[in-house]
């Protein structure tokens, strides 16, 4: 039954830097679990880049092949580096098996980058 308030989530996870040469860091959630589709109503996250170099945040769309969607990054402060907050809501649906990730691309491989991101939403039991 798709009822909001039944099988709620939320769940964290760190964006995990890729190593030297790569503009970007992931963070990469559970697989959604079988018989289940979850409904993602709202994303959050902090965001910290070296200075000047945030290209942007953004979430996977595994319904829609290799697209994402652009995070709305609003600039907190500066302290050696950049500070950033994500704090949107979205409709997005992840199938049985597949895996959430959300991104963070800096605009040199060798700029620091890190963040956390939290997905809520709710998952819809299919075998009802």
């Amino acid at each position: 039954i798709d009822e909001r308030g039944r099988v709620p989530y939320m769940v964290q996870a760190p964006c995990a830097d890729q190593g030297p040469g790569i503009y970007y860091c992931v963070a990469s959630f559970p697989a959604v679990p079988k018989n289940s589709r979850l409904v993602v109503e709202y994303i959050n996250s902090q965001l910290q880049v070296e200075h000047t170099q945030l290209l942007g945040a953004f979430l996977g769309v595994p319904s829609a092949g290799t697209q994402y969607l652009a995070l709305t990054s609003h600039f907190e402060s500066t302290s050696g580096a950049d500070y950033y907050s994500v704090s949107m809501p979205v409709v997005l649906y992840y199938e049985a098996g597949q895996m959430p990730a959300a991104y963070i691309y800096t605009i040199s491989s060798n700029s620091q980058r890190a963040g956390i991101f939290t997905l809520s939403g709710y998952l819809v039991d299919l075998t009802q």
